[in-house]
């Protein structure tokens, strides 16, 4: 009897990814559709905020190596901060949502 099951969740399964994973590249492919223009945008300020950054680590340090190295690894830590950045500000704002509806309850 378990044999049989496994047998039949093993034929299921894969049909089950196959289907889901379609449903997210789908999905994928209309975000990137969507804001198409708004990456483009992001792709180009991060090209500019790169060469700038290795200009002046360049004229800072001298070092080209240096330079690259520096401008490559500020965006990246950036992008890190950033994003716990955001993290921070929806806390803080689901948190006075919560709060004025608490208030709202409140007083009726």
């Amino acid at each position: 009897m378990v044999m049989i099951l496994n047998w039949k969740l093993g034929a299921i399964l894969p049909t089950i990814h196959s289907s889901f994973r379609e449903k997210q590249m789908t999905r994928l492919i209309k975000t990137l559709r969507q804001n198409q223009l708004t990456l483009t945008k992001t792709a180009s300020y991060y090209v500019i905020h790169i060469t700038v950054a290795a200009c002046v680590a360049y004229a800072v340090t001298g070092n080209l190596i240096a330079s690259l190295t520096l401008s490559l690894l500020e965006p990246t830590v950036q992008a890190f901060a950033f994003f716990f950045h955001e993290k921070i500000w929806e806390r803080r704002l689901k948190k006075r949502e919560q709060q004025a509806l608490a208030g709202q309850a409140l007083s009726a």
